[in-house]
């Protein structure tokens, strides 16, 4: 496949960065430019962190602590087809293992009741997400990925577990109170854009969508068509265009989990 090489600019807090981009040449997916989209979302976390950092502030994420794993985790439905594959490309046993944690998961989501609401998530209100998301956290689910409270693939994790840093005590996140948690500012977020770009021009932009993460396998199992390909530029001007602009006034916020 042919490549080609595109610089693209954005304003980042205070400074304008440029990205240099090695991207396929012709129509393509966004599943197809997903890694590209990763190394952006790297460099906005690494520019956030050195900021925190310039105001006295130190992330204090760090391996062994899986608090953030027991979250709701939103992912775009790009990156949850992403975690599918990713899935299905493991070897034997581990695929099976890792299968069995997600079945487990869906178990206890419907042993706690919470499994109907979370496959209903687009009626979401914004209250509702801010005490469905901390319901959810109470039941400690975790993540599928998680052994020995680290995450195993961390090289290929989703957009939203890099886009997440905290820099208040790691303690906190095991028993989040109202303002004891204080997450690093992020300009924008690239996995909400890449959400936003894959919804297309829906009617008034009321919904974003997002999978859960443990829900990853099923949605993607019944959701594996990407749509029809499109000119590279052009999707990754949606993208860009797209970690710019601020929700509309007819998106639903409850359609975001609370920690956006």
């Amino acid at each position: 496949m042919s490549q080609v090489k595109l610089s693209v600019g954005m304003r980042v807090f205070d400074q304008e960065v440029e990205m240099e981009m090695t991207l396929p040449q012709g129509p393509t997916r966004l599943g197809t430019l997903l890694p590209v989209f990763r190394r952006v979302s790297d460099s906005l976390v690494e520019l956030s962190a050195r900021r925190a950092e310039e105001q006295g502030r130190t992330v204090s994420c760090a391996k062994g602590c899986g608090a953030c794993c027991r979250q709701i985790v939103p992912l775009a439905e790009v990156d949850a087809r992403a975690v599918a594959r990713l899935v299905d490309e493991l070897p034997e046993p581990r695929r099976s293992e890792v299968k069995e944690r997600f079945a487990r998961a869906k178990e206890r989501l419907s042993e706690a009741g919470l499994l109907p609401r979370l496959q209903d998530r687009r009626e979401f209100t914004a209250e509702e997400v801010k005490t469905f998301g901390l319901e959810y956290f109470r039941h400690g689910i975790p993540c599928p990925f998680l052994e020995d409270e680290c995450c195993s693939i961390h090289e290929s994790r989703p957009l939203t577990c890099r886009e997440f840093l905290v820099t208040s005590p790691a303690i906190h996140c095991a028993d989040p109170k109202p303002g004891s948690v204080e997450g690093v500012e992020l300009p924008s977020k690239v996995w909400l854009a890449l959400a936003r770009a894959g919804a297309g021009e829906m009617s008034g932009r009321r919904f974003v969508p997002w999978v859960p993460l443990v829900m990853a396998l099923d949605w993607a199992e019944g959701n594996p068509d990407e749509g029809p390909e499109a000119p590279m530029e052009k999707l990754v001007e949606r993208v860009f265009l797209e970690l710019g602009r601020k929700p509309s006034a007819g998106e639903t916020p409850g359609a975001i989990p609370a920690s956006e």
